[in-house]
Formats: C-alpha cells, structure tokens, sequence
C-alpha cells in the first residue's frame, strides 16, 4: 500500500493523522509531533537534537513535503526523515561514527552539516535497525515518484549552498547537499557535487551509486568503486 501525501506541520503548516500512523507503523524510534510547536520551541528543539540550521529552514519546505524524524538510539542523533510515496527516507546524510567511515573536519569538524563519508563495506551495515542502505530499486523507484532521474536531482537538492546558486527545489524535503566524496582521505567536489551509495554491486569491484552536481537537473545512476568513500542515506525497511 503506497501512503498518499497530506501535508504535515514541521514548525509550521498543517499536520495530518498520516504522521501518526507513520511514526508508530514504521519508525522504531521517536518521533516528533510538530503541531502546536511555536517558532520558539522549534528552536529550542533544534539546539537540543543539533538540526543544522546552516542548511535548513522549515520555512523553506513546500507544501508537498510530508516530513517527520527519526532518533538513532546507538548515539542518540536525530534525522529528519522524507515520506515520499511509499519510502521512508532519512533527509540527512548519516553521522553515524564507524570504521571505514571518516568526516571532512576542515570543512564540516564536527560532520553535522555533511554527514560522514563511508566506504562500500562500512556503507552496508552503517543504517540502524530498521534501515537499510538503498538498493538500485530503492534508487529508481525514489526517482519514479518525482518525476524521473531527468529532474530528480533539481526536485531532491537543497534550496541553498550548491556552487554557484544551482541549487534544487527540495520539494520532498529530501534536502541532498553538496557533499562531494572522498578517497585516500583526500576529499573532492565539496560544494560542487555529491555521491551517494546503493547497496547493489554491479561487478565484483564496482557499486551502483547515485550522483548529483550542481549544474545538472538530472540525477546519475552510475558505477563506482567499493573503495571510495561516499555520503549514505538510509531508507526505512
């Protein structure tokens, strides 16, 4: 059964009983009831879970994004999460701190803004329970629902901080950043471009990724090494 988009209030707009039935079907851990939230207590909410509010402004959410959270209890990190047909998605590239996974500290020290950057290996058992990594299914099926890979990219980017003012229309809350990648510990196309991870090989050596850039609407299905180090959304089982 696909959920249908009704909007919900994430500091401010409408909230319908479809969060509710979300929250407590899917999501394993708490989430958060955003109505009747004042613009004060949204704030103080925000510095208790660490949002990054260099990237994110509710206010900046259409209408059509259906938007909630998701607390990660191995750490304690809260995301935002993006219904967008039937998936649940995280909107923040994951933090979660394990071997083969590094953060890009001249840039982002403490890696709330990026999230950190995995290898294929950590990559797959890096999401909580009751999460997974996308697979190329996961990927193509999120492309479908917004209208296809030729302007997934414009439709799942933020509405700030990609080079040059290319920035996407967030219209599903997705909120993808510019991230870029990295290999060797060496990091690339920060703020430019960035790469995320499926779960499906296409070759013993290579890995069906997902890439975006600033310049272009579409979104790449491309094949990337196992050894490199790219930024992981998780997709609720």
């Amino acid at each position: 059964m696909r959920l249908g988009k009704r909007n919900l209030k994430f500091g401010f707009g409408m909230v319908s009983g479809l969060f509710a039935f979300v929250c407590s079907a899917i999501f394993l851990a708490a989430c958060t009831d955003y109505e009747g939230m004042l613009d004060d207590e949204y704030e103080a909410w925000v510095k208790q879970h660490g949002e990054n509010q260099q990237t994110f402004d509710p206010a900046d959410l259409p209408p059509t994004a259906v938007v909630g959270s998701f607390t990660d209890l191995r750490d304690g990190q809260t995301y935002r999460t993006a219904i967008i047909g039937y998936q649940v998605w995280m909107a923040q590239n994951l933090n979660y701190n394990t071997a083969n996974s590094l953060c890009n500290v001249e840039k982002d020290a403490d890696c709330k803004m990026y999230g950190r950057y995995y290898t294929w290996s950590a990559a797959m058992t890096a999401c909580p329970s009751g999460w997974h990594l996308p697979s190329y299914e996961d990927w193509s099926y999120l492309f479908s629902e917004v209208g296809g890979t030729s302007v997934a990219a414009t439709k799942l980017k933020t509405k700030k901080v990609w080079s040059s003012g290319e920035n996407g229309e967030d219209t599903y809350g997705f909120s993808a950043l510019p991230a870029g990648y990295s290999h060797d510990r060496d990091f690339y196309n920060v703020d430019h471009g960035t790469v995320f991870w499926s779960s499906t090989e296409s070759s013993s050596r290579f890995v069906y990724s997902v890439r975006m850039q600033y310049e272009n609407p579409n979104a790449e299905i491309t094949k990337e090494m196992k050894d490199y180090a790219f930024s992981v959304r998780c997709v609720s089982d």
